[in-house]
């Protein structure tokens, strides 16, 4: 859905109230930054999502919500052509 040299405009979500499942989200870990859907994890939604990837190759992450330091949903997705 993102390609290379594509632009985001993004919203930081300050409420996990304000989540709409199944969005793309640009989520912001200690380590790591990743573009993923966030799904619900059923067996423990208060403490839990999972993150789902568009590429079939990546697993499911099941993480913990408190590792979420910054959260912004992906608005639009800019596709960017330039001409040389």
């Amino acid at each position: 859905i993102i390609h290379d040299g594509n632009r985001v405009v993004i919203r930081q979500i300050f409420n996990w109230e304000d989540i709409f499942y199944g969005q793309i989200y640009l989520i912001l870990l200690d380590e790591y930054r990743m573009i993923k859907y966030i799904r619900r994890y059923e067996p423990d939604e208060e403490n839990y999502v999972f993150l789902r990837s568009e590429n079939p190759k990546y697993d499911d992450i099941k993480l913990h919500k408190s590792k979420i330091r910054k959260l912004f949903i992906i608005e639009n997705i800019l596709s960017v052509k330039t001409q040389i």
